[in-house]
């Protein structure tokens, strides 16, 4: 008997960091602060254009900003501003989207560095973070 709870109690133990969720999460800034932060701070600008509806929206929510990379990254090196379209359409032209969700990713001032439609599954989406390291104002990829 004593074995067989000793048992349980592994299983359990085993479940529990299974279904562990990161502490962290995403630091979304409002959009009417987002050039203010940044010019103090001198981090780059991610704007995340998505609508409710979206289902490839509502995977990347799930997936790529549920993943603790991703999270740290985008907290430690960017000003995270989420923009749902049906409420910004003027901004959403600006930027000439054609489809959500849509990453673009601007300079402290303002400047678009890349403009990316789609969903990107965690990996990927770390992958195009690392290759918006700037030279001389400019992609590095």
């Amino acid at each position: 008997m004593q074995t067989f709870r000793q048992g349980l109690f592994f299983v359990f133990f085993m479940l529990m960091g299974v279904f562990t969720v990161s502490a962290e999460t995403l630091n979304w800034t409002p959009l009417e602060k987002a050039l203010e932060t940044a010019g103090t701070s001198g981090k780059k600008i991610y704007y995340y254009f998505y609508t409710p509806t979206c289902p490839w929206c509502k995977t990347m929510a799930e997936e790529t900003f549920s993943a603790e990379k991703v999270i740290t990254k985008l907290n430690a090196d960017f000003i995270s501003v989420k923009i749902n379209v049906v409420e910004t359409r003027d901004l959403a032209r600006r930027f000439g989207l054609e489809t959500v969700p849509t990453s673009v990713f601007l300079s402290p001032e303002g400047t678009v560095l890349l403009n990316r439609p789609g969903y990107l599954p965690p990996e990927k989406f770390l992958e195009m973070l690392e290759g918006l390291k700037e030279k001389n104002g400019k992609q590095a990829f």
